[in-house]
């Protein structure tokens, strides 16, 4: 179909909103988007990477309600201050309270219209005749609650809810204390048993004095009692700060005094601007949907990992001991996701963030013996396979963070890739050379790639060191996965601790975490491309370019037969056998461009980020966990991409945007441009940096201090 398209009013639009998006991008935000289907993103108020995401509680328990919010819920049942954005598994959802002001349902569930911009979220909630808004702080949330003109003003509060499976005939928490020191002040502690086992202090400050309290108990499946406070009558609305610590209520009364005074339109404005400073290192020109989804994007992966450790620098580690980080610690971090495009982004554009952050994996190391895989609230989940802190540590270390020497990244990493833990027996993988079928673990394939990827960064690493018995010992890991790669069939299959293949074999076949099998979310077809750190090996173990571009271009053309073998409710996205929705898949369009055939990487990732990317609640294809799907989305918006996040090499896609400046860290600009870029110009015909032509990719050494970077565009589409 031919579209007619007038390039003069797409450019007069494109200018005009550059010009709004450069002065407020935090305007270009829709925080709805991701928060139907099973996007698990939500509307809370944050600050970027802040240690709370305050805001609105809309069902309980359930696997939609990862992110304790769905746009489908037409009721609020409170505001808890902590929460996943993105993820596939339920906690959080801390310190629970809900205002009301007329006699309502027993557990006050109510009605609710809202509205929410960066850094604050409001809720009419309709039954309880009560207006609420939050903002934030890096570490405290404040509350303003305006309630009926002359009406009581009450609020219930659970404060030991969690945003967590309930086990079957017990709570989710082992203790909870609550104290009323003063009318003005309610604190306490709960020991959460959820995803992972979490102490959690908390302090309430209140404007207006607590008149009357009642302790009741409407849900029997919590240990302590729940209670209805009384503010009295009045037309004033009543504003509380909230904090919280994992140390002890000093902390959380440490974190509490950094918000002095009750000023919430003043705190507004501080957290807009925050967002603004991290959104506006990246100045967009596009139409008004193309900035939508860019900035939404680049706000949802900046909502994690969060800040941690309390204001006096504590915080408590893995090892259940109390630790200190003066440069502030950093938790909620989903490694397995976020290493492949999130973590690169924010060493790009977000050291004073991202320097901390690997500071934190160390110490994380330092504490617990291994590098994290999956922290929740300072402790190990043991979710997900491999360790992917490695890749992160090690771009950290060679992007020049303050504290990663090359002695300390290596030896956290060797320490990691050689200490057996519950995810990785390494005396079994050195063994066979892989992990076998029949061995401890299932997932054998996808844990033999993604290990194999860590290796190789051990060995380039050992290498550097002059170390040649590690660099041979891990170099042969970091090819292990050659021993799984079966050429009948030219995929990624399983083998027993004897050498002999899974038979039979079904590369559609999907495992997951309720099904097991020898991929981990995912199948064959979709594993096997996962060997980010030697893509020219694989190549040749499918016999060449031709070879390797026939069989990935199967992948995106071939559907399997409808069936339960192939529909997992967290692997979406689909186009043929691909799937964007789950990210071990994130780096597979870009292979093209490695092959030879950049114009199928540029027209399958303008087909992702056209189709699978939208402005509306249901604008995400999969899970975003903890803003991985969203930095996919940023890094091809502008062109260009991280295959190997730990190489510091970038390889060329197909900018969506006409035109973008990334304000570098070193303050130098990055001006990416999209020459002859209309509705239908997909593929890059030609790209230089600097005037010098590239071909395929470019590294972090060539633009760290700024630069140029052109796009010619292709003057006909790939497709329509």
């Amino acid at each position: 179909m031919t579209r007619k398209f007038n390039i003069l009013a797409f450019a007069c639009a494109v200018a005009v909103l550059a010009s709004c998006a450069k002065k407020d991008p935090a305007s270009r935000v829709d925080l709805f988007i991701g928060t139907d289907t099973n996007a698990h993103c939500h509307p809370c108020a944050t600050v970027p990477f802040g240690m709370l995401q305050a805001g609105p509680q809309a069902g309980n328990f359930a696997w939609n309600y990862c992110a304790g919010y769905h746009a489908t819920d037409t009721t609020l049942t409170g505001f808890s201050q902590t929460r996943l954005s993105g993820t596939g598994a339920t906690d959080l959802g801390d310190v629970f309270f809900m205002p009301f002001s007329r006699n309502v349902d027993p557990l006050f569930v109510s009605h609710f219209k809202d509205e929410a911009s960066p850094g604050y979220y409001k809720a009419d909630l309709t039954d309880n005749g009560v207006t609420v808004e939050v903002t934030v702080s890096p570490r405290v949330a404040i509350y303003k609650c305006s309630f009926e003109d002359s009406g009581s003003r009450k609020m219930y509060l659970n404060l030991q809810s969690a945003i967590s499976k309930r086990e079957p005939g017990g709570p989710i928490s082992r203790e909870s204390q609550v104290e009323f020191p003063d009318a003005n002040t309610i604190t306490g502690y709960t020991h959460v048993n959820g995803w992972t086992d979490r102490h959690v202090y908390y302090v309430l400050s209140f404007d207006t004095p607590v008149v009357a309290k009642e302790e009741v108990h409407l849900d029997e499946i919590y240990t302590t009692p729940q209670y209805i406070i009384d503010f009295g009558k009045g037309n004033r609305p009543v504003k509380v700060k909230i904090a919280i610590s994992s140390v002890d209520r000093n902390g959380a009364f440490c974190n509490l005094a950094t918000l002095p005074g009750w000023d919430f339109d003043k705190v507004r404005k501080e957290a807009r601007a925050e967002w603004n400073k991290v959104l506006g290192t990246i100045e967009a020109e596009g139409t008004a949907d193309d900035l939508t989804k860019f900035y939404t994007a680049m706000y949802h992966a900046c909502i994690q990992p969060t800040l941690f450790s309390d204001a006096d620098g504590r915080y408590r580690g893995p090892d259940d001991k109390v630790h200190e980080a003066p440069q502030g610690y950093y938790s909620t971090m989903s490694i397995w996701d976020t290493f492949r495009s999130a973590n690169p982004l924010y060493s790009l554009l977000l050291p004073q963030y991202a320097g901390p952050m690997v500071e934190s994996m160390l110490q994380h190391c330092d504490a617990f013996g291994i590098l994290p895989i999956w922290p929740l609230w300072g402790k190990e989940s043991w979710c997900m396979i491999a360790d992917h802190a490695v890749p992160v540590v090690m771009d950290g270390y060679r992007k020049g963070f303050p504290g990663i020497t090359l002695d300390r990244a290596y030896e956290a990493i060797r320490k990691s890739l050689t200490t057996p833990h519950t995810e990785c027996e390494w005396d079994e993988f050195d063994r066979c050379g892989y992990f076998p079928i029949d061995g401890l673990h299932d997932e054998s394939v996808s844990r033999t790639l993604e290990c194999s990827d860590d290796a190789w960064c051990a060995a380039e690493l050992a290498k550097e060191l002059g170390k040649d018995e590690d660099y041979d010992y891990f170099q042969k890991r970091a090819d292990s996965w050659k021993l799984l790669f079966d050429h009948t069939t030219n995929l990624a299959r399983g083998r027993d601790s004897k050498g002999g293949w899974r038979t039979p074999f079904d590369p559609t076949f999907l495992s997951n975490s309720t099904v097991e099998g020898d991929y981990c979310e995912g199948n064959g077809w979709q594993y096997t491309w996962h060997v980010l750190h030697d893509p020219e090996g694989l190549m040749a173990e499918m016999g060449g370019k031709e070879h390797f571009v026939a069989k990935l271009d199967s992948l995106f053309t071939v559907n399997p037969e409808d069936g339960e073998h192939w529909e997992r409710m967290d692997i979406t996205g689909r186009i043929g056998l691909y799937a964007h929705g789950n990210e071990l898949s994130h780096h597979i369009p870009y292979l093209f461009t490695l092959a030879g055939r950049p114009d199928r990487t540029a027209e399958i990732v303008t087909t992702i980020c056209r189709e699978l990317y939208g402005t509306g609640p249901d604008g995400l294809c999969g899970q975003d966990d903890c803003g991985q799907t969203s930095a996919w989305y940023i890094f091809s918006a502008m062109g260009f991409y991280p295959v190997n996040p730990a190489s510091q090499e970038y390889v060329l896609g197909s900018p969506q945007m006409p035109r973008f400046t990334l304000n570098l860290p070193s303050g130098g600009k990055l001006e990416i441009v999209a020459e002859n870029l209309s509705d239908k110009n997909i593929y890059v015909e030609s790209a230089t940096l600097d005037g010098r032509p590239l071909d395929r990719k470019f590294t972090w050494y060539d633009i760290k201090d700024g630069g140029r970077l052109v796009f010619t565009m292709a003057s006909e589409a790939v497709h329509e």
